[in-house]
């Protein structure tokens, strides 16, 4: 009873994260660092750790341009378990214990299926997913023993739906949200938040790498989608994050109805709504699955 009874106070409140340690893998570049301005604007202590050393002082200057006082940045691969917990305890040598963790390391291999190496498929697992969970066992047992901290786990609009493409890329982010799922229920009793982020397009370098191989197919299902600023989409997800939302669609109103479906038995914000809502979504959906698969059927024709 006590657990419940924090789960839904929780919901209802607004965080504030001045003083508190954050820690975010990913975060030179994209939404990860524009997440860590804003978090460093709201009076946080900010670690950003990433593998590429070269962004680290740029992020750094970022976050003091934004108010930050109390920043650093560490360079640790994500993919290396023990190179990542010594740079999460390094960092919490100096500003103290992780009350946050916000996991945005990550990438999207694109292409057909068949034309994918073995490669891509286990790097996109490696990076994705093993990335992630290398960097929550690192903050867990500390989050336990002191019972507090919050996990936000950035994972993909494609963990909502898959289609051509993304054969890499879909599995890995979609173990991402199962794993928030089975966290968010076993770190309840410990006043230990879970949340998850499903990140829209964006205009980043890695959307720019991930368009060069994209199949015609994917290209003509996302034609006139919108390619969302990161500094917007962080903006959108911190104030979420800050409301204690489980699923967080950075703004895009498409995902967000998108996620009012797909929720399944995961938190809602709002289950009454959802009620009278999913019936029609459903029916969207479906038309909208049927368009995708013209999309991809119309390129077969085209070929024969």
């Amino acid at each position: 009873s006590e657990c419940l009874f924090f789960f839904v106070i929780s919901m209802g409140q607004t965080a504030s994260f001045t003083n508190q340690h954050v820690v975010i893998t990913g975060g030179t570049q994209g939404l990860g660092l524009h997440l860590a301005g804003q978090f460093a604007k709201d009076g946080a202590r900010v670690t950003v750790i990433s593998r590429n050393p070269a962004h680290l002082e740029d992020a750094k200057a970022f976050m003091e341009s934004q108010g930050g006082s109390m920043v650093q940045g560490l360079s640790a691969d994500a993919t290396d378990a023990a190179q990542l917990t010594s740079a999460i305890n390094q960092a919490a040598g100096k500003f103290g214990p992780v009350d946050v963790l916000v996991t945005c390391a990550g990438f999207a291999p694109t292409g057909y299926f068949t034309e994918l190496t073995d490669g891509q498929f286990h790097d996109a697992m490696n990076l994705n997913y093993f990335g992630t969970l290398n960097a929550v066992r690192a903050v867990v047992p500390s989050m336990k023993d002191r019972k507090k901290g919050r996990i936000v786990l950035v994972s993909s609009g494609l963990a909502l739906c898959g289609y051509i493409g993304y054969s890499a890329y879909c599995p890995s982010k979609w173990a991402v949200r199962g794993l928030g799922e089975a966290l968010r229920s076993e770190l309840l009793p410990y006043d230990i938040t879970v949340q998850q982020v499903y990140p829209p397009g964006m205009d980043t370098p890695g959307f720019e790498v991930e368009n060069k191989t994209k199949p015609g197919e994917t290209k003509a299902i996302e034609e006139g989608e919108t390619t969302h600023k990161p500094e917007a989409c962080a903006a959108a997800t911190f104030k979420a994050i800050c409301k204690n939302a489980y699923h967080i669609t950075c703004g895009d109103f498409n995902l967000g109805m998108l996620a009012r479906v797909a929720a399944g038995m995961s938190p809602r914000s709002s289950t009454l709504v959802d009620m009278f809502l999913c019936p029609l979504l459903v029916l969207i959906g479906k038309i909208t699955t049927m368009s995708w698969d013209s999309e991809v059927c119309k390129v077969k024709w085209q070929k024969k």
